[in-house]
Formats: structure tokens, C-alpha cells, sequence
């Protein structure tokens, strides 16, 4: 086996990069669980770290991995902060609607 044939082997080997898995794994759960906050960050920074890794070799598969691992984990930020948002406007509307019972 001369040397190409072991380059060319091993650059077929590489697959599909770990990192863009990671971050597309965590930022499905994300979405799925609304657990946003810290599992959107892990998602979103493996798949940042993806894509620059992958741009830097050029070798491994998975940008279509890295690009909706990015495009889910920040829909799943927007979900919590939306949520959290919807809370708070609800605590300070609720007492104006029954002063009442909560005074």
C-alpha cells in the first residue's frame, strides 16, 4: 500500500463530525423538552464549534448537521425567553384583574 491509498483511506474515514451531531442532538432536545436555556447553549456552541472546525479542514462531513443545530438551538432560546416573558407579564397583570383576592 503506497502512501496516497493511505491518505485517501483515512480522509473517507473521517465521517461525520461528532461535534455538528452533539450540537444537533442537544439542540433537538431543546426544542422537543423546552428546556432551552442550558441545553440550547451546549447545542449551539458544539455546532458553532462544528462549523469552524469544519471550515478549518475542510475535511469532515455535517455542515447540514451544524447549520440546523444552530437554527434549532436559538429557536429553542427564543421559546424559553418567550416563556419566561409570557410569565412575568403574567404576574403583573393577574393582580390587576382581581385586586381583590390577591390584596
Amino acid at each position: 500500500m503506497d502512501e496516497n491509498t493511505y491518505v485517501e483511506s483515512e480522509i473517507n474515514e473521517q465521517g461525520t463530525n461528532k461535534k455538528a451531531i452533539v450540537g444537533f442532538v442537544c439542540s433537538i432536545v431543546g426544542v422537543v423538552l423546552c428546556c432551552g436555556f442550558p441545553v440550547g447553549i451546549v447545542g449551539l456552541v458544539f455546532s458553532i464549534m462544528a462549523l469552524n472546525e469544519m471550515k478549518q479542514t475542510g475535511l469532515e462531513d455535517g455542515k447540514g448537521l451544524a447549520i440546523a443545530g444552530i437554527i434549532l438551538a436559538v429557536l429553542s432560546l427564543i421559546i424559553i425567553i418567550l416563556l419566561v416573558s409570557l410569565g412575568v407579564i403574567a404576574s403583573f397583570v393577574t393582580p390587576l384583574i382581581d385586586p381583590i383576592t390577591y390584596y
